[in-house]
């Protein structure tokens, strides 16, 4: 949506500047691309994006340029700017930290299974060597009874 927004906001300005400048019917390529919003829309869209081409495969910029002179072509370059540095960082950011959300709320989750599993393993483990020492008593003969668990035999 910020994208569509700041295209729109540049597309109505380059239409109203360039599309409607006095003599720009004898530039077939500056009509072709800024002689209404959606095809200024469409054309900044394509140069914010890597193809900033027109129609017959010329750089738009030096096109602008060779028209309207260094001022529109500092002009291209802010926006340009502007679009590429400013809003697809902003992009890329949002996106790594939804990512790193994800990530920490996996990490959480996957430290918690693991302390439920270890604390259900440790109980298991006590459960049955509290059994095999109920087994070894009961087997066990009379002078045996206060040895240790690693000492007893089990036959």
């Amino acid at each position: 949506f910020l994208i569509v927004l700041i295209c729109y906001i540049f597309a109505v300005a380059l239409s109203q500047t360039i599309g409607r400048a006095a003599g720009s019917e004898g530039r077939p390529v500056i009509d072709v691309h800024f002689r209404s919003i959606p095809s200024s829309m469409f054309t900044l869209f394509s140069c914010f994006t890597g193809n900033c081409a027109a129609y017959d495969g010329r750089p738009l910029g030096f096109i602008l340029y060779e028209y309207y002179g260094p001022l529109m072509v500092l002009i291209y370059m802010l926006m340009f700017f502007l679009v590429s540095f400013g809003l697809f960082n902003v992009l890329v950011a949002s996106f790594l930290q939804s990512s790193m959300g994800a990530a920490k709320f996996n990490d959480f989750e996957r430290r918690h299974i693991l302390a439920k599993e270890r604390k259900m393993v440790q109980q298991k483990t006590s459960a049955l060597f509290r059994r095999l020492r109920e087994l070894y008593m009961v087997r066990a003969r009379p002078s045996q009874i206060g040895q240790t668990v690693l000492d007893m035999r089990i036959s």
